[in-house]
């Protein structure tokens, strides 16, 4: 399975965070039921997908998998786990009217692809891959435990997290320092406007941060000294010095929070990770000089219930 950031094309309105219900089920029809099935639909059999079925069986034993190539999914009270982006695609090109909740797609990509879904009477929501951004601020403050300035780097895709990144910033009374990225642009040396940063935070977001352009940042953000904080795990095995991320156990558990709802024709608006924690690379700790508390490693929201 794999985690692209999409670029977002068209921001999708309200009715995407909590879909009309139709007035049948106004009426009570469905409220009166409870939901007859959970499917996961998926688009491969990666070690990713396998670990995020896995965990997602954990919580819920009578979760049924389903390749995107067949995901029947007509019945309204029937709702779609979608792992990744090419399964939510999947489950959104689906004629029902079942709900469905997208897993392990980043809010960029789950932005442009419901954003470009018709809406009818489904019910759409949403936990994104990576940790909001005040995870990732609340890691800062705590990796440095002084005011530091911090750099972002945004483009078309993110500019709308722009005021959410300066409120989070400021609850943890950090300095921000954001840089707009225009298309096509150079990444690696736009990164220069961004010198006076102590620590520049990466975003999901492919036009900045793919294949092509992340072994140069990397090598220029370690040379300069200056540490980067990722949105992923394989981000930080790949040279970034910390990333605060949902584990696919985190995400099984907020599904099943949001399965304890006895009312099938509800779903969570869609939403960041409720619980985190934080991987480090430790030989780019010790390279960079950062110490790394006991506090730090043990920073994050972790699920109090066991899977059932």
């Amino acid at each position: 399975m794999t985690n692209p950031a999409g670029a977002l094309r068209r921001p999708i309105g309200r009715r995407f965070l909590l879909c009309a219900i139709p007035a049948a089920l106004v009426a009570g029809s469905l409220r009166a039921q409870q939901r007859s099935e959970v499917r996961a639909i998926v688009a491969d059999d990666g070690p990713a997908t396998r670990l995020a079925v896995d965990a997602l069986k954990q919580r819920i034993p009578t979760l049924t998998v389903v390749q995107k190539e067949r995901p029947p999914l007509r019945r309204s009270n029937t709702l779609a786990l979608a792992i990744g982006p090419a399964a939510l695609q999947a489950a959104l090109d689906d004629n029902g009217d079942g709900p469905v909740m997208s897993l392990f797609s980043s809010q960029s990509t789950f932005n442009r692809l419901a954003g470009a879904s018709p809406s009818g009477a489904r019910r759409i929501s949403a936990i994104f891959a990576e940790a909001a951004p005040e995870a990732q601020f609340q890691l800062i403050r705590a990796l440095f435990e002084r005011k530091v300035a911090v750099g972002v780097l945004l483009s078309d895709a993110t500019a709308h997290l722009e005021a959410r990144l300066e409120r989070g910033a400021r609850r943890h009374d950090l300095e921000l320092k954001i840089h707009r990225v225009a298309p096509g642009a150079n990444v690696v040396r736009e990164l220069n406007v961004l010198v006076a940063s102590d620590v520049l935070l990466a975003l999901p977001d492919p036009s900045l941060y793919n294949g092509n352009t992340l072994p140069s940042l990397l090598d220029s953000t370690y040379r300069r000294g200056k540490p980067l904080i990722g949105f992923s795990s394989s981000f930080v095995e790949a040279g970034a010095l910390a990333a605060a991320i949902a584990t696919a156990e985190d995400v099984a558990a907020q599904v099943q929070d949001a399965l304890a709802d006895p009312d099938p024709s509800r779903l969570p608006e869609p939403a960041h990770p409720l619980y985190w924690r934080v991987v480090i690379n430790e030989q780019v700790a010790r390279s960079l000089n950062v110490p790394i508390a006991d506090s730090v490693r043990a920073l994050g929201n972790r699920p109090s219930g066991k899977a059932r």
